[in-house]
């Protein structure tokens, strides 16, 4: 698994910082939080999650243990935290990276401070699919995806920095699977 490389080589992740980690509730129980929640000072985490049975898995899994951590159910694109971060993690599903990116993107953007960080789930190329799924109707979603939004096959970080804001910059990846990957991106003002 990738992030936790992006973690050490990274080296972002520091005990004072503020962390909004959204789509908490991970795949299949899996998290991103799990990687780094001995590494931020747990009133200092931040977490969203739109899906009502992963939200509850969630607070089962951290609510008595971790009670500084703050969880919301709630939409990311409509929700207002009333606050900076210096690190959003968009642990998002794929869709929403395919259709979303840009509001995506801004609405990140729009939450960190000069010099923070947003860290994205990507998909990279499109003859890899079969690592996500054989099932043909989501396959042919991605693939009509790609062509009409993306306008290619293989979305690469320099696609990725060509459609973002020129106050980001991506500043590395890190490979998940042969077809998903987290992209550290930097606000630069």
């Amino acid at each position: 698994m990738s992030f936790p490389k992006l973690i050490v080589d990274s080296k972002i992740f520091k005990k004072d910082l503020k962390v909004l980690d959204v789509g908490t509730g991970g795949f299949c129980g899996r998290n991103t939080l799990d990687q780094y929640i001995n590494l931020i000072d747990y009133k200092n985490i931040y977490c969203i999650e739109y899906n009502k049975e992963r939200y509850e898995n969630l607070c089962k899994k951290y609510i008595n243990k971790y009670k500084d951590i703050k969880f919301y159910l709630g939409d990311f694109f409509n929700y207002d935290f009333n606050t900076v971060f210096n690190i959003v993690i968009c642990d998002l599903d794929s869709s929403i990276f395919l259709n979303r990116f840009d509001e995506e993107i801004s609405k990140a953007e729009s939450l960190i401070s000069k010099n923070g960080y947003i860290i994205i789930m990507a998909l990279g190329d499109l003859n890899n699919i079969k690592t996500l799924t054989c099932d043909t109707k989501i396959i042919n979603e991605y693939t009509d995806s790609y062509k009409n939004i993306w306008k290619t096959n293989n979305i690469t970080d320099k696609i990725i920095q060509n459609k973002i804001n020129k106050n980001l910059k991506v500043i590395n990846s890190f490979d998940h699977t042969n077809f998903t990957r987290y992209v550290l991106i930097q606000k630069l003002n």
